[in-house]
């Protein structure tokens, strides 16, 4: 059964990847203001996941432990940053995606400490908000590949990025076919992989971070 789950886990994963690629087929060449209103997008379902994180914090008995207490500092922090004002420039738009990059991923161990705890309360609601908080993580990915490009777009070197971005695009593909076609792929290879290769992905195109 464990297994079972397991490969059903890593399936769910496999359709998030695949929903990225086509997310970055379709979005990648946009101009610098769409991506100033993808943020603002990103930002408000921000808001919406820590107004629900926080709802269910509110619902447990030992909400005053320390760890918990941490994790809603950083959600404060995190709150703050979703609720600054549009960015007007390049360089204010990439401050603001590295700064909401780190208080996700920040979050993001702060909620796996907490499923790891050994209360199942505690541990189903860091769970559930960890699944909502990765679909955040990935959008911010893809927005700073996305601002990376819009930026790129005016000069000379962006037909011969272009080229390297479909190229990659079909490395990402190649490999997410490959592991649907394991059937017994398990959830942590598949990200180890996917994780790897993404790094690569990024850094073919000049991304840092």
């Amino acid at each position: 059964m464990k297994k079972e789950k397991e490969q059903q886990r890593a399936k769910v994963r496999v359709m998030e990847w695949k929903k990225r690629l086509i997310d970055l087929k379709n979005e990648a060449k946009i101009q610098g203001g769409e991506v100033s209103e993808k943020l603002e997008e990103l930002k408000n379902k921000s808001k919406e996941w820590i107004e629900y994180l926080e709802d269910r914090l509110d619902s447990l008995e030992e909400r005053s432990r320390d760890d918990i207490q941490n994790l809603r500092r950083k959600l404060e922090e995190l709150k703050r940053q979703a609720a600054r004002a549009k960015a007007e420039s390049s360089d204010a738009l990439q401050m603001q995606e590295q700064r909401l990059k780190e208080l996700i991923r920040d979050s993001g161990k702060m909620l796996e400490k907490l499923a790891a705890t050994g209360d199942q309360k505690l541990k189903a609601i860091s769970e559930k908000a960890g699944q909502g908080l990765q679909l955040l993580q990935i959008r911010l990915e893809i927005l700073q590949v996305q601002t990376h490009l819009a930026a790129m777009e005016a000069r000379s070197e962006w037909e011969e990025k272009k080229k390297v971005l479909q190229k990659e695009i079909e490395e990402l593909k190649s490999r997410i076919k490959k592991w649907e076609k394991k059937s017994s792929g398990q959830l942590q290879d598949f990200n180890t992989e996917m994780n790897e290769a993404w790094r690569h992905f990024k850094k073919a195109l000049g991304i840092n971070g």
